[in-house]
C-alpha cells in the first residue's frame, strides 16, 4: 500500500510539471491571469524571497545596541539567517535592479549626474 501510494503521487507530480502544447493566444490569455509566466528571472527570485518586514530596532533595547537604532528589512524568506540582514538587503537590491530594463538605468544615471 505505502508502494502504491508512493507511486501516485510520483505520477501525480509528473503530470503537473510536464510540458503542454498551447497556441499563442492561449498562452497570452494565460499570461493575463498569472503575471509570473512571462517575469525573468530576477522578478522570479523576488517573487520567491517575498516582501519584507520593516523592523524598528529603536523599540527592542537589545536590537537597537546591536542595530543602533535603525530601521531594517527582515525577509521571511531568510528567517534564519541572523547578522546577515544587510548582506541580505544587498542581493535582494541587486535583483531588484537586475530586473529593470537598461533604459531605465541609464535615464537614472543621468539624473543623478
Amino acid at each position: 500500500m505505502y508502494n502504491d501510494s508512493l507511486f501516485n503521487a510520483f505520477a501525480r507530480s509528473f503530470e503537473a510539471r510536464s510540458e503542454t502544447d498551447m497556441s499563442m493566444a492561449e498562452y497570452l490569455e494565460s499570461c493575463r491571469g498569472d503575471p509570473m509566466r512571462y517575469a525573468n528571472a530576477a522578478e522570479r527570485l523576488l517573487a520567491a524571497i517575498g516582501e519584507p518586514q520593516m523592523i524598528d530596532t529603536a523599540k527592542d533595547p537589545r536590537l537597537g545596541r546591536i542595530f543602533l537604532n535603525r530601521t531594517m528589512r527582515a525577509y521571511p524568506a531568510f528567517a534564519g539567517f541572523h547578522g546577515m540582514e544587510e548582506t541580505i538587503e544587498r542581493i535582494v537590491g541587486f535583483f531588484r535592479l537586475s530586473g529593470v530594463p537598461p533604459t531605465l538605468l541609464a535615464r537614472a544615471d543621468e539624473v543623478i549626474q
